[in-house]
């Protein structure tokens, strides 16, 4: 019997992108834990070098497993 589920963040539109210190892309995950019958709230926060920022505001997309996408507009310094 599994006590958590597992979930994968992906988050593409900006290279070396970090989630909570950690660097995440679509080949690189980051797993969020869940208890069982539960729900979970996980807060998201994004930093990327500003060298791959070409535009002030870029698009960003978050990948929660196969079926959650959402996309967002990522503001740089």
């Amino acid at each position: 019997m599994f006590d958590r589920i597992l979930f994968a963040l992906c988050v593409l539109g900006i290279s070396a992108t970090h989630v909570g210190g950690v660097a995440v892309s679509r080949a690189k995950a980051l797993r969020l834990e869940v208890p069982r019958d539960s729900a979970g709230t996980f807060r998201v926060f994004v930093s990327a070098p500003p060298s791959p920022l070409d535009d002030k505001k870029m698009p960003l997309r978050f990948i929660l497993g196969a079926s959650v996408e959402t996309e967002t507009l990522f503001t740089g310094p």
